[in-house]
């Protein structure tokens, strides 16, 4: 979750309903995003409704070695290519099955909106821990991205196959055209170009993205899957919890 929880800021803002559940195994972040939930105009409702576990996720519960980089949003269970790495340290690792299933699903708990992932390299995996409930999941973004990390297998065709196979859609399609113009041209001197080019292809599909945007109410850059099950709560806006930009 990074230092300030800015996308759960948001989220906790819009919805006074909304519960969020964030995993962060670095002490570093957990603190500055309490001390930062504890002012004002945050308040006691707000640390309420987060609940900040000091976990890492992924495809099975173990202990991990945990890289964490002087930028903590660049550390990662995966050895980092380029990234300056602070420290080394062990962490406990857990499925996200493993707490869901702690959740009593009932009247109250029907479903859960949105789970957002930026894990370094790591989505995959923990997409795959938590198969068990991906039918209570109605939207799922991931950052389908591995350049960074060595032997991750983070691939967005993966998480394509993965998440069509229990029954989602791919939201947002550009998506896998900016990973293989970035994978190309990121870290070259041509990367400003990739930041024109990028900045090209959205305004291309604009129109395309519009339509369902305005009944669906996402709005992602990263690969978003969207479970059939819920289309009548997402098209009746019932479901409000989107990564913004």
């Amino acid at each position: 979750m990074s230092l300030d929880a800015g996308h759960t800021q948001k989220w906790l803002l819009a919805d006074p309903n909304l519960l969020v559940i964030g995993f962060e195994p670095l002490t570093r972040c957990r603190e500055s995003i309490e001390k930062i939930f504890a002012q004002a105009p945050l308040g006691s409702s707000f640390r309420r409704r987060l609940w900040l576990l000091p976990l890492a996720l992924g495809s099975k519960n173990t202990w991990a070695k945990f890289f964490h980089c002087e930028d903590p949003g660049q550390s990662s269970i995966y050895l980092p290519k380029k990234f300056q790495i602070l420290e080394e340290i062990i962490v406990p690792q857990v499925k996200l099955d493993l707490v869901l299933n702690q959740l009593s699903f009932s009247e109250r708990v029907q479903r859960i909106d949105h789970v957002k992932t930026d894990c370094q390299g790591a989505d995959f995996e923990i997409a795959i821990g938590a198969s068990q409930n991906l039918h209570r999941i109605a939207i799922w973004t991931s950052e389908a991205d591995s350049l960074g990390y060595s032997r991750s297998s983070n691939k967005s065709r993966d998480l394509l196959k993965f998440f069509k196979k229990a029954g989602f859609t791919w939201f947002n399609q550009r998506s896998q055209l900016r990973v293989a113009i970035g994978k190309i041209i990121l870290g070259s001197r041509f990367h400003q170009l990739y930041l024109d080019l990028t900045s090209a292809l959205n305004k291309a599909y604009q129109s395309k993205s519009e339509v369902v945007a305005s009944t669906v109410d996402i709005h992602v850059e990263d690969a978003t899957f969207v479970n059939s099950r819920f289309s009548e709560e997402i098209a009746g806006r019932e479901i409000t919890a989107f990564q913004q930009g």
